[in-house]
């Protein structure tokens, strides 16, 4: 679906993505993942055509996002925690005109979808939470029928039940052939959903692969705090991820850093996507 080639976004005369070269296909779940101010929402926002680009391009189906004549937004679903409705009216009234300007509306999806998340469609969006805004958003624009997802870190402000609703909805979405690109602070509600990740750090791509693909590329080890210091561990590029019931440390490290073999301390229990999060984000060194 989507090509990035040698992507750039400059604000202010600064860098803001520097370079991006990367694919996004139909019927993935593409996790994009890294510190605040990583360029995540920057990119969410181009591949939506909500921003202009400096240099390099976007392609979507070969087809440059620069050109007047691709417009996407009857494809794509583009949901952040910031956006709005232009009018104060009632969502019900929302969710006919909606049926109105997108020719393949599901007008009973939206009602579905509303139910769900106990979103009263009497409302106006000024009358509801910020949960209840990014759920009753959602409904809306889900029921365009779009073949493209980019949810913008919507999930942080759901309650636990409300992000099993919507995960369970997205990945039938997915497996109708639908393209999922989300951004959250909390990676361990992607788990078992992405089939792939993608790493930012200031503006550029630190790690992508297939969900399948990231045992390939670290190694998750168990060694206690003694262990830590005598195998020298920080120093060797090892990273704390977490401390466990029995008082020992997780650490990861990139393969293509090891120097030493380190079979005796291997944490059998598979890579988490929550802890490659850390892994990338985490300053703590020591």
């Amino acid at each position: 679906m989507y090509q990035l080639v040698n992507l750039s976004k400059i604000y202010n005369k600064q860098p803001v993505l520097s370079d991006l070269n990367l694919r996004f296909q139909k019927g993935r779940f593409v996790a994009l993942l890294g510190r605040n101010g990583s360029g995540k929402s920057t990119l969410m926002r181009l591949l939506a055509q909500h921003e202009p680009f400096e240099t390099g391009d976007i392609l979507f189906q070969n087809q440059t996002l620069r050109s007047p004549r691709l417009q996407l937004a009857q494809q794509i679903a583009f949901i952040t925690e910031e956006m709005a409705l232009p009018v104060a009216i009632d969502l019900k009234t929302w969710g006919r005109e909606f049926a109105r300007i997108h020719a393949a509306y599901d007008i009973d999806l939206f009602q579905s979808l509303a139910k769900q998340f106990e979103i009263d469609l009497g409302k106006s969006l000024l009358d509801l939470s910020r949960g209840q805004k990014a759920k009753a958003l959602f409904s809306l624009h889900a029921a365009k029928k779009p073949s493209i997802y980019i949810l913008d870190e919507i999930t942080s402000v759901l309650d636990s039940g409300s992000r099993v609703t919507l995960m369970r909805f997205l990945e039938k979405e997915r497996t109708r052939g639908c393209l999922i690109i989300m951004s959250t602070n909390i990676a361990g509600e992607l788990q078992g959903y992405a089939t792939d990740v993608c790493f930012l750090e200031k503006g550029h791509i630190e790690f992508a692969a297939t969900a399948e693909e990231i045992p390939q590329h670290f190694l998750k080890i168990k060694a206690s705090e003694s262990e830590v210091q005598s195998l020298r561990l920080v120093e060797k590029g090892f990273r704390f991820i977490d401390k466990n019931a029995d008082g020992s440390w997780t650490l990861i490290v990139r393969k293509k850093d090891l120097t030493t073999d380190y079979q005796a301390h291997v944490d059998r229990r598979a890579l988490t996507i929550s802890e490659l999060t850390t892994y990338f984000t985490s300053t703590v060194t020591a």
